[in-house]
Order: C-alpha cells, then sequence, then structure tokens
C-alpha cells in the first residue's frame, strides 16, 4: 500500500486558518452581484483562491467527498479536465447524479475507496 498526502480543504491544509469571505467584508452575505465580482479580486481572496488552485495542481487525483458545495464541484471538474484521476464517494443516500458519470468512479464505502489506492498504476 501507498502512503498518501492529503489536502483537505474544508479542515484546511493550508498553512493558514483558511480563506473566509468575513476577511473581506463580515456582511459579505448581502453583497450584490456586482459587490461580489469585485471581491473576487481582494488580495485574501487572490491568497486562498492560489493556495486552493496549487493543491489541486500539486494533487494526483481527487475524491470528491458527498455531500458537497459548488467550490468542490468545481475543483473535481478541473481535475477531470486535467486528466486527474477523480473518484467519487458517496457514503449515504442521495438524490442520483447523471453527471457523474464524467469521473472514474463511484464508491459507497470506505474500504473500497481503500482499495483504489492499490489499483496497479496509482
Amino acid at each position: 500500500m501507498r502512503i498518501l498526502s492529503l489536502f483537505d480543504g474544508m479542515s484546511c491544509g493550508r498553512m493558514n486558518a483558511g480563506f473566509s469571505w468575513s476577511e473581506i467584508d463580515p456582511d459579505w452575505q448581502n453583497w450584490s452581484m456586482l459587490e461580489y465580482r469585485a471581491a473576487l479580486s481582494h488580495p485574501a481572496a487572490e491568497r486562498g483562491f492560489g493556495s486552493d488552485f496549487g493543491a489541486m495542481q500539486w494533487a494526483d487525483a481527487c475524491v470528491l467527498v458527498c455531500p458537497c458545495g459548488r467550490s468542490a464541484h468545481t475543483e473535481a471538474g478541473w481535475m477531470t479536465g486535467a486528466g486527474k484521476p477523480v473518484w467519487v464517494y458517496i457514503p449515504e443516500q442521495q438524490e442520483p447524479e447523471l453527471m457523474y458519470k464524467v469521473y472514474d468512479r463511484i464508491v459507497t464505502d470506505i474500504t473500497e475507496l481503500d482499495a483504489l489506492n492499490d489499483e496497479p498504476g496509482r
């Protein structure tokens, strides 16, 4: 079995505490679309994006752990487009998603996910 290095964006594998929109503005939930668009260029947003995107470029593969949000789905889509394997881990019942067919494998059990690590070429 290989030893894997993991980047967990939710627990924040970054060197800092992670990105939060409240770093830019405590009232971020009331932004207009124009304010949101402008905030994407804020230095804190640029740092957070750079950290996340750098981790995606560094990674050899992606595990999309469901349920998850928009960022995780965007990241998994980028990983697939970059030719990196993406495994969707669905440990509990959820609404079926047809477009998960673009990913390499859907697994429903942690032992099944662990077995993927032992496949040749991984």
